[in-house]
């Protein structure tokens, strides 16, 4: 009887324990589940809405090593390296070897640099901490991480290339050098955009101890290798072109930089501005190259509103040359010339004075320059401005510079001056409508100096002309 009851005691004990581990084991796995799906809609989104996906799936699933390492990812991108390098370093104790890849999709909405760490690579966290520890300035734990990387993978490129850039940060100019060249070894002859950081970077740094040789090398066969396969790929161009400049080539220097200008405007701005979060090109803009760069393709340039995005590039990189404010304001004022008259459109206000302002620049680093006298004095006649189109116009050269200046005379009541500024567009091959114009201000500009009899006569032409004031008058 008590065996009966001893057995039946372990019975129901093996049952309720059997009952734990099945509910344990099936709550884990609907935890593992839930943690999942938060996971996967992380995945699709970015910055803070991805960051609280992978937290709630860490929530129900505190292993979760994809979610630490894609939060971490998304925590550098803003910026937070404590929190990125808290969640590398969770990844890295949990074991970056089980990382599982399959999980992470390739599509995510990711910087070029981070994208590349979304591979099969067991070293990725060791680099993405490394980049973390570098945006904090820690310049000897990110190389510590990127040594931990190579141990990790000996030939990881990646980690090569930045803790060839950290050296050069920190001054290790042939330390660089040598990680520089390790890569390209690894690369060997494929086409890979980390080689091509690589060579480029290693000739900035040959240059920078005065090989300049050596330099130009790494650069031309940067050019040869890489030049028109990735929109990245012109910072060569640039840094062979402070060279050729800098060691009396000047137009050599200049053409390089024309060449990155012709693929694609943006690429100077974006360097200038250093937009990104860890910029692994090391890249020198020479502001005078640049602005002289800009200042040629503008010139060249036959569409105007291109080449006042040319002129205006010029301008951000040397704000002090006459020659790039006047030919910005010519290119706004010729837009608005009619071209079967000659003669300026209505302008608005805001273009006005956006003309007006590049030829006062223009005088205020170099008065010689006539003609940007001449075309304020018109924009000026146009805004109604007589007086002061008088006083800037003082060697009209055109049909409109002469015309804006006899209308702001004769609006003056300067009859004398306006009737010899109408004798000279005259001169001017115009059309039927505008001769009639011109004889019929003429007219009125003599009769009110008491010529009744000469000015009659303009307005009599002026009528034949076909223009009706002058028959009104006349009638």
């Amino acid at each position: 009887m008590k065996n009966e009851s001893k057995n039946k005691s372990i019975k129901i004990a093996l049952i309720i324990t059997v009952s734990i581990i099945i509910v344990f084991f099936i709550g884990k796995s609907i935890s593992n589940l839930i943690a999942m799906n938060y996971f996967k809609a992380g995945t699709k989104k970015s910055g803070i809405e991805a960051i609280d996906c992978f937290t709630n799936a860490i929530k129900f699933n505190s292993n979760f090593a994809e979610a630490f390492y894609l939060r971490g990812i998304n925590y550098a991108i803003l910026n937070k390296n404590k929190e990125a390098i808290d969640d590398f370093t969770k990844v890295i104790v949990i074991n970056p070897d089980t990382l599982n890849y399959v999980n992470i999709s390739t599509d995510l909405n990711l910087p070029y640099m981070y994208s590349l760490l979304i591979e099969k690579s067991i070293e990725s966290p060791y680099i993405c901490r490394g980049i973390s520890k570098y945006n904090s300035n820690d310049y000897k734990g990110a190389v510590f991480d990127f040594d931990k990387a190579i141990q990790k993978n000996s030939k990881s490129e990646f980690a090569y290339v930045l803790r060839a850039f950290v050296k050069f940060i920190t001054k290790d100019y042939k330390g660089s050098i040598s990680d520089y060249t390790k890569e390209i070894e690894i690369t060997k002859n494929g086409l890979d955009l980390l080689d091509y950081v690589s060579l480029n970077n290693r000739g900035y740094v040959k240059n920078v101890l005065g090989d300049t040789k050596g330099a130009l090398s790494d650069f031309n066969k940067a050019i040869v290798k890489y030049s028109g396969i990735n929109s990245q790929m012109f910072g060569a161009f640039i840094n062979r072109g402070n060279i050729k400049y800098i060691h009396g080539n000047q137009e050599g220097g200049i053409d390089d930089y024309l060449k990155v200008i012709n693929a694609t405007n943006s690429y100077i701005t974006k360097y200038k501005q250093l937009e990104f979060t860890f910029d692994i090109n090391l890249i020198n803009i020479n502001t005078e190259i640049a602005s002289k760069a800009f200042f040629k393709h503008g010139i060249n340039n036959k569409n105007l509103r291109n080449a006042i995005e040319d002129f205006s590039s010029s301008i951000e990189y040397n704000s002090t040359v006459a020659e790039t404010y006047y030919r910005r304001g010519c290119a706004r004022y010729d837009i608005l010339i009619e071209p079967n008259s000659g003669l300026l459109n209505d302008v608005s206000s805001e273009d006005a004075n956006l003309i007006i302002d590049d030829f006062s620049k223009t005088i205020e680093f170099d008065p010689t320059i006539i003609d940007a006298f001449t075309k304020r004095g018109v924009i000026k006649y146009k805004l109604g401005n007589f007086q002061g189109a008088v006083e800037d116009i003082i060697s009209p050269n055109d049909i409109q510079s002469y015309h804006a200046r006899a209308f702001s005379k004769h609006k003056l009541h300067y009859y004398f001056d306006a009737i010899s500024d109408y004798d000279k567009i005259l001169e001017f091959n115009l059309s039927k409508k505008n001769k009639g114009i011109i004889y019929y201000n003429r007219g009125i500009a003599k009769q009110a100096l008491g010529f009744q009899s000469e000015g009659t006569i303009d307005l009599n032409i002026a009528m034949e002309l076909g223009n009706r004031d002058a028959e009104k008058l006349l009638k």
